[in-house]
């Protein structure tokens, strides 16, 4: 299927697998706007996830994504960074599987854990574990949810970059590298 059939992009993944990085790539290759949703509810909410989290929990967070997701559903065409735990919800998985071309970043957890190690503005998800046991446990959690959601699915190794990562997606979706 050819890149420009579908209204928008949406790029899905655990924390550190490259979406923000990705999909403002693809958008330029593709001439399209890029859409950050962590930092679009950010910038609307005046504070950082992790003290929005903080101060109210997850809940109301999932809420305003899930809301944030359902505008973009219907706006403009665009390539959309979405947060990780987007998937969570079954109405977000529903617009992603509907109203998107949705492309799952697929890392090995240990990958993922080393990339976002120093990374202090991400609150834990998990509870009692180390960030290796937590992206374990969210990976067994969350790939099926991508996997079903996701028209395609892009494989990374531990040693990939994301220009490796944008040829493959590009290569997907039958645009010229």
């Amino acid at each position: 299927m050819a890149a420009r059939e579908l209204r928008s992009f949406a790029l899905v993944g655990l924390r550190g697998s490259g979406k923000s990085t990705l999909a403002s790539r693809l958008a330029r290759r593709l001439r399209l706007p890029c859409v950050d949703m962590d930092h679009l509810l950010e910038e609307r909410a005046g504070r950082s996830i992790a003290a929005w989290v903080a101060e109210a929990g997850w809940g109301p967070f999932r809420k305003a994504e899930e809301q944030l997701l359902r505008e973009l559903a219907e706006g403009p065409r665009a390539v959309v960074s979405t947060g990780g735990g987007v998937i969570g919800s079954p109405r977000s998985r529903l617009l992603l599987r509907r109203s998107f071309l949705t492309i799952y970043l697929r890392w090995p957890p240990a990958t993922l854990a080393r990339r976002i190690r120093r990374d202090t503005t991400r609150p834990p998800l998990k509870e009692g574990l180390t960030l290796e046991q937590e992206m374990q446990a969210l990976h067994r959690e969350r790939d099926p949810l991508y996997r079903r959601a996701a028209r395609y699915t892009v494989e990374n190794t531990p040693g990939d970059k994301p220009k490796d990562t944008l040829e493959r997606l590009l290569h997907l979706l039958g645009t010229p590298g």
